[in-house]
């Protein structure tokens, strides 16, 4: 179902290219178990088995997938080796990226929408609407400076080993940040929130980015009536409490 969903919203050469990568390899067990179907099938109904020439055939695709593996692989890490050579630029320009974090559907890509002069990303309430990293800028008046905004692929709980391997070049936008926003949906029941943040906190471990300096933002307050503590309460869609957030990123960029 994961992958269906990818497949739907993967619009960039890159993030096609991942989310083919990751149905190839889910598609490869997948071999093994038709042919111990189509296998039993023939010894229950009576039929002549012929075990070599099965395995031979499912050993032959294989390879053919473990082949268009490979070239999917040559392919990202060239546009992983590009997107490296402009993070480069923008160090040697002092502009410093704040990544938008959080669990799928937290309203990320409406903060970065409204949040930023980014008005052409797409939004939608869906899981995955966003699987590659969009960038918008922020103006931050108080310190006269200009940072990126990106936002990234939500996570989710259980997300397959495989998927977060394809991603994991354009999660290095989270890895490199100089600033995280851990975005959480505060309309969500006291429980989920802790789930979903305990989940993102486990991945952001698994990236090696837990360590970036961070801020808790609870967004939808206009659709909840708690938005847990510590954070920063805003809205992505009506902008209230935006200029708090502002002067936190101020703050934390300051530091």
């Amino acid at each position: 179902m994961i992958l269906r969903i990818f497949e739907k919203h993967a619009s960039t050469t890159e993030a096609k290219l991942q989310v083919k990568r990751a149905r190839l390899k889910y598609d490869i067990p997948k071999l093994y178990r038709r042919a111990s179907t189509t296998l039993f099938e023939r010894e229950r109904g009576g039929g002549v088995v012929q075990r070599g020439a099965g395995e031979t055939g499912i050993e032959a695709e294989k390879r053919h997938i473990l082949r268009e593996i490979k070239i999917i692989d040559a392919k990202i890490d060239r546009l992983k080796i590009l997107r490296g050579n402009q993070r480069a630029a923008r160090r040697r320009q002092n502009l410093l990226t704040v990544a938008l974090v959080g669990y799928t559907n937290s309203g990320k890509s409406t903060l970065l929408k409204n949040l930023t002069s980014k008005k052409n990303v797409f939004v939608a309430d869906k899981l995955f609407a966003t699987l590659d990293p969009r960038l918008g800028s922020l103006w931050l008046p108080k310190i006269q400076k200009k940072v990126l905004l990106a936002d990234t692929i939500g996570f989710i709980e259980k997300l397959p080993p495989d998927l977060i391997a394809a991603f994991r070049a354009t999660l290095e936008e989270v890895r490199e940040a100089d600033l995280l926003l851990h975005i959480f949906d505060a309309s969500d029941d006291r429980k989920e929130i802790r789930r979903k943040q305990k989940v993102v906190k486990e991945i952001l471990i698994d990236l090696k980015a837990d360590r970036n300096p961070q801020i808790l933002v609870a967004n939808k307050i206009d659709l909840a009536d708690h938005a847990g503590e510590n954070s920063i309460k805003i809205s992505a869609v009506t902008g209230a409490g935006f200029a708090k957030l502002r002067a936190e990123i101020e703050k934390k960029i300051s530091q």
